[in-house]
C-alpha cells in the first residue's frame, strides 16, 4: 500500500512540466526575450512541481536556464542618450498598461479575457522596448 502511495507521489508535476514545457519551446520560437514576463508564469508553475516529483530535476534545469538567459538584474534606464524616441514610447506603453489595469476591476467573463489578453500584449510591447534600451542604440541609426 505505502509503495503504492510512493508512485503516485512521485508523479505530481509531470503534466506541469509537459505544459510548461511546450510554452517555453513556443516562446523560444517566436523569438519572446527571456526578460518577458511571459516566462514569469512559467517559472512559477515550475516552482510549484513537489520536491518529491521525480520530474523536478528536470523542473529544476529549466529554471536554471530561464534564469541565466535573463542574466542578471538590470536597473531600469531613465533615459538612454541618443534614444528619445525610444523613451517616449517607453513611457507611453507603460502609461497604457496602467490604464488598461485599473479596468480590470469589475469586468468578468469574456470581457475580463479579451482585456487580460490586451493588457498581455501592452507588456510584452513595453519589455520589447526595455529590452531594446537595454542593449544600447539600434545598429542601423549608427552614423545619423
Amino acid at each position: 500500500m505505502l509503495l503504492v502511495l510512493l508512485a503516485c507521489t512521485d508523479e505530481r508535476g509531470k503534466e506541469t512540466l509537459a505544459k510548461v514545457k511546450g510554452q517555453y519551446a513556443a516562446l523560444v520560437q517566436a523569438g519572446t526575450p527571456p526578460r518577458s514576463r511571459d516566462y514569469d508564469a512559467l517559472l512559477k508553475d515550475l516552482e510549484s512541481i513537489p520536491p518529491a516529483s521525480n520530474v523536478r530535476k528536470e523542473a529544476d534545469v529549466l529554471i536554471r536556464a530561464i534564469t541565466h538567459a535573463r542574466g542578471p538584474a538590470l536597473e531600469r534606464p531613465l533615459a538612454v542618450a541618443g534614444r528619445p524616441d525610444v523613451n517616449a514610447e517607453l513611457a507611453e506603453a507603460r502609461a497604457e498598461c496602467e490604464r488598461i489595469a485599473k479596468e480590470l476591476p469589475g469586468l468578468g467573463g469574456e470581457a475580463r479575457k479579451a482585456k487580460l489578453e490586451v493588457l498581455d500584449a501592452c507588456r510584452r510591447r513595453a519589455d520589447e522596448l526595455s529590452e531594446s534600451l537595454a542593449h544600447g542604440p539600434d545598429p542601423a541609426d549608427a552614423g545619423h
